[in-house]
C-alpha cells in the first residue's frame, strides 16, 4: 500500500463509515451478552440492541434484565453497539443502568416534529453517545418536511450518526408491505428513499439504507444492495448474520473505484482525465472520491 493511500485510510473516519451492516438483535435474546462480548457473531461490526418493534411492551423488564447483564461485561474491541428505546421514557430508564456508558449510542425510533425535541432535551445531557433518528412517519413522504427534520437534528450538535430509514414502517403506512420477488425500489418507497438523500445529504447529514425483509433470498438482496450503492449508502440495516456480507460486500464497491478514488484524491493529479474508460473531474468527484476511502479504510 502506497504512502498516499495510507494517508488517506488512517485519518479519521466518522463513525457512519464504520457502520456497515448494521444487525438488528432484540434485546430479549437470552444469548445478548455472548453477542455483546463477542463469542457470538464475533465479525458483526455494528450491532442494534432492540427494545421497540422487536418485543412486546410486557418483555421491556425481562430486556432491562438482559441489556444490564450484558453491560456489565467487556464489550468486543471495535463493535459499534447501539440501543434502540421503545420511546423517551425507556430511554430515560435505560440511561440508568450501569455500564450503558460503554455503547456507542442510540438508535431514535419514528421520530416526529415533537418527539424529536424531547429526545434532545435528555440527549443533552450524554454528548458521548451518537445518535441515529429513524424516518419511518409520515414526515418521509414531504420533501419540505424532511428538510425541516433535517434543520432539527442541528440540535444534536456533533452526536448525529446518520439518519437510519424505516422502511417497514414507511410502507406500513402505505398498507403495503416488502413484496416478495422484488426490491424496495420496486416499491413507491423508492422516491421516499430518493427524496430523503436528496433533502439530508446535501447538508452532510449521511443516510442508512433501510432493511431487506428475507433472509433466503441472497441474489434479490443483492440487486437491492447494487441500487443502495448506488444512491451512496455506505451502510445498511441487516436483520440476519446471512446478510452482512453480501451487504458489506455491495456497498463497499469494487477496486476499480477505489484506484479511482485515490487518483482524484492525488494533489498531482489533472483537473480531468481519463480512468478505466471514465471522465473523471478531481474537483467534482472530491466528495465522492473521500466517501470511498472513508468506506474502504473502516474495514
Amino acid at each position: 500500500m502506497g504512502t498516499q493511500e495510507e494517508n488517506i485510510i488512517k485519518s479519521d473516519i466518522p463513525m457512519y463509515y464504520r457502520l456497515g451492516a448494521t444487525l438488528y438483535v432484540p434485546a430479549t435474546r437470552d444469548d445478548l451478552t455472548q453477542i455483546v462480548v463477542g463469542e457470538k457473531l464475533a465479525t458483526v461490526r455494528s450491532i442494534v440492541l432492540c427494545t421497540e418493534d422487536a418485543v412486546r411492551e410486557d418483555d421491556l423488564p425481562q430486556c432491562y434484565r438482559n441489556i444490564s447483564a450484558a453491560l456489565c461485561q467487556s464489550l468486543r474491541e471495535n463493535l459499534l453497539l447501539f440501543i434502540r428505546p421503545r420511546s423517551p421514557q425507556v430511554l430515560e430508564q435505560l440511561l440508568q443502568i450501569p455500564g450503558i456508558s460503554n455503547i456507542s449510542g442510540f438508535v431514535l425510533p419514528k421520530i416526529s416534529f415533537k418527539n424529536i425535541t424531547t429526545y434532545r432535551a435528555i440527549l443533552s445531557r450524554y454528548p458521548q453517545f451518537g445518535i441515529m433518528p429513524t424516518l419511518e412517519t409520515e414526515i418521509a413522504f414531504c420533501r419540505d418536511k424532511i428538510r425541516q427534520f433535517g434543520r432539527d437534528l442541528g440540535g444534536f450538535s456533533n452526536q448525529l450518526v446518520c439518519v437510519r430509514i424505516g422502511g417497514n414502517d414507511l410502507m406500513g403506512l402505505l398498507g403495503i408491505r416488502h413484496p416478495e420477488h422484488y426490491t424496495i425500489y420496486d416499491t413507491p418507497i423508492r422516491s421516499v428513499i430518493d427524496d430523503i438523500i436528496l433533502a439530508l445529504r446535501p447538508n452532510g447529514i449521511n443516510v442508512s439504507a433501510p432493511v431487506f425483509d428475507y433472509i433466503d433470498k441472497p441474489d434479490l438482496l443483492a440487486q437491492e444492495v447494487s441500487f443502495d450503492q448506488a444512491r451512496g449508502f455506505m451502510a445498511k440495516t441487516a436483520i440476519h448474520p446471512s446478510q452482512i456480507s453480501i451487504i458489506e460486500d455491495g456497498l463497499r464497491g469494487c477496486d476499480e473505484h477505489r484506484k479511482v478514488a485515490l487518483k482524484v484524491l492525488d494533489k498531482e493529479s489533472a483537473a480531468v482525465f481519463q480512468m478505466h474508460g471514465g471522465m473523471c473531474e478531481s474537483t467534482t468527484h472530491r466528495e465522492w472520491a473521500q466517501r470511498i476511502m472513508f468506506a474502504e479504510g473502516s474495514r
